[in-house]
């Protein structure tokens, strides 16, 4: 008796024992089940266009509210919560490119919560007391896109699962 793959022994040299399925298909099989892995996309598909527009929004006025301006923003708070700020803002997409980047659309939902979450703290803590300036209200434009993402997100997902 020979010995094969995983160490099972076969029967003669025609003959191979069968594997396991686990070990056969890989690790990417129980994380697929668990729903940490998204099955591979064939290409870039946008399902959704209008989520796009509201993200692109939401970088825009964030970016745009932290750098325009005579007294900017960015100089107020200091760099390291801008650029929380952009990177909060930038993740707002990963729920449209979740099968793209290859996680599932439940954790890119819940990435989209934790940014827009963030950027409500930081709205509260940075732009409302400066709310009569306009860096202010692009600010608070790219916000209120954010928050209005992620509950079209999570309403679109509530659909899905019925």
């Amino acid at each position: 008796m020979r010995r094969c793959r995983g160490g099972k022994a076969s029967a003669g040299p025609d003959r191979v024992a069968p594997v396991d399925q686990e070990q056969a298909v890989g690790p990417e099989l129980g994380q697929l089940r668990a729903g940490l892995v998204a099955p591979a996309a064939p290409g870039v598909s946008i399902e959704n266009p209008f989520n796009l527009v509201l993200t692109a929004i939401c970088i825009a006025g964030v970016v745009l509210g932290l750098l325009l301006g005579g007294e900017k923003l960015w100089d107020v708070m200091g760099w390291t919560w801008a650029i929380l700020a952009i990177v909060a803002a930038v993740a707002t997409a990963i729920p449209s490119f979740s099968s793209v980047i290859g996680l599932s659309e439940k954790i890119g939902n819940d990435i989209q919560s934790i940014a827009v979450a963030f950027l409500g703290l930081w709205w509260v803590l940075f732009v409302m007391p400066r709310i009569q300036t306009d860096q202010a209200f692009l600010a608070t434009i790219g916000v209120f896109a954010a928050g209005a993402l992620v509950w079209r997100s999570r309403s679109t997902a509530d659909v899905a699962e019925d």
